[in-house]
């Protein structure tokens, strides 16, 4: 399979990096760029999607700094508190639309096809 894939990536001038990828079949969730890629029926049907979440890291590290910036003994103003909640919430909704709403678009429309 890795060699299938090498060859793929060759004319596009680029390698697969032994140490770094997983090669796993679509029926696996995993997660790619912050996101968990999901292979599933719908619910009371017979047809496969693929679904985009976002993965556990990345919604831990957005618990984190929202518990750090309103803890119950912060000295903070409530007006720097809610700016910088603001912020953390506008780069987090960026975050998710740089994603698009069919991961078919990303992953192939040969893998959605079940």
């Amino acid at each position: 399979m890795r060699e299938e894939v090498a060859d793929v990536l060759a004319p596009l001038g680029l390698r697969l990096s032994q140490a770094k990828t997983g090669i796993v079949h679509m029926n696996e969730a995993f997660d790619f760029l912050g996101f968990r890629i999901l292979w599933r029926r719908k619910r009371g049907g017979n047809k496969w999607y693929v679904y985009t979440l976002i993965a556990d890291r990345p919604m831990w590290s957005l618990k984190d700094k929202i518990r750090a910036l309103t803890h119950r003994l912060s000295q903070q103003s409530l007006r720097n508190v809610l700016i910088r909640l603001n912020q953390i919430m506008r780069d987090w909704s960026g975050f998710r639309d740089r994603w698009p709403q069919d991961g078919a678009q990303v992953l192939g429309k040969n893998f959605a096809s079940g």
